[in-house]
């Protein structure tokens, strides 16, 4: 009786980061490629110019 209450019960199962397994390989491969493929930047002011976003720290 116990065994049936459990196998009805409705969960998502978690990875050890708390992620769905979908989400969590998404997550896997969005990275591999970013990784593989991306832009890379010298500096955070290069990165930041990329997107839009003006720097207005002065050294």
């Amino acid at each position: 009786m116990l065994l049936m209450y459990l196998a009805q019960l409705q969960f998502t199962p978690r990875t050890v980061n708390g992620f769905t397994p979908e989400f969590e390989a998404l997550v896997l491969r969005e990275t591999a490629y970013a990784e593989k493929y991306g832009k890379r930047y010298k500096t955070v002011k290069e990165a930041l110019r990329a997107v839009g976003i003006k720097s207005h720290h002065h050294s």
